[in-house]
């Protein structure tokens, strides 16, 4: 499966925003850092 469909696109695009209203700012940071290093509150 080649890259990700509109639908999943659209589906990730409401996730991170869930997330954003529960924790706003750590998906941002989770996105930048997260594969640098571990995550750190």
């Amino acid at each position: 499966m080649p890259g990700l469909t509109n639908t999943e696109q659209e589906v990730l695009k409401y996730f991170v925003r869930y997330l954003n209203k529960i924790h706003p700012g750590e998906i941002t940071k989770v996105l930048l850092y997260g594969s640098r290093r571990p995550f750190q509150k």
